[in-house]
């Protein structure tokens, strides 16, 4: 009976979570724009709020020539900042702001992961050595600042452009558009914790 009730409860959890997505104009640094598919991914909440519990991952897809069809999925609740093509080589980054993440990605004390593709496959390098010209350029909106049906259920987003990022809510902790990487990394309000040797992620002071 047990065994059954275990079955019956990771089923009832799996129909929880639920997967999101839309498409998504990115301006890239070379002043090109890139239509990018993002999906996110949701745990489950609790038991009377089915599909809003908090985000389990983000997942980046385009088509990017010359390298074709190009992903990368950012394992939990952290935001992605940027998808751009530099140097002849593609750019994700993304801030980290729990223990398991700063472990997941070996700690990096400035608290922001970034990773550059090549020979196709995705490699983490330090922020101190990506370009300086990286820019924050995907949508940054909360969630709860999302259209909603009023329980905080988002609704479809199938396309959101430049204009409407650029006119979208943010609050004071979300990074805008356009600014360097380098400068949202530093702020505390936009990355408020730092990974450190032993992989505690501490919360800095705003």
């Amino acid at each position: 009976m047990k065994a059954i009730l275990t079955v019956l409860l990771l089923a009832f959890l799996s129909a929880c979570s639920r997967t999101e997505g839309w498409k998504e104009d990115v301006l890239l640094s070379s002043g090109e724009t890139l239509a990018v598919e993002r999906r996110e991914t949701h745990k489950p909440d609790a038991f009377f709020q089915p599909g809003l519990g908090p985000i389990a991952a983000t997942e980046l897809v385009a088509d990017i020539p010359p390298y074709g069809v190009v992903s990368y999925k950012v394992e939990g609740g952290d935001y992605p900042l940027l998808l751009d093509k530099v140097d002849g080589k593609l750019w994700v980054a993304f801030p980290v702001s729990d223990e398991a993440s700063c472990e997941r990605y070996g700690n990096p004390l400035e608290s922001v992961v970034v990773m550059t593709y090549a020979g196709k496959k995705w490699t983490q390098v330090s922020l101190a050595l990506s370009p300086p010209d990286l820019r924050v350029n995907l949508d940054q909106t909360d969630r709860w600042f999302r259209p909603n049906d009023g329980t905080g259920r988002q609704l479809p987003r199938p396309h959101v452009t430049l204009e409407a990022k650029r006119a979208s809510h943010i609050s004071i902790s979300d990074p805008p558009n356009g600014m360097s990487l380098h400068d949202a990394s530093g702020l505390a309000r936009y990355v408020p914790r730092r990974c450190t040797a032993g992989g505690v992620a501490q919360r800095l002071e705003r």
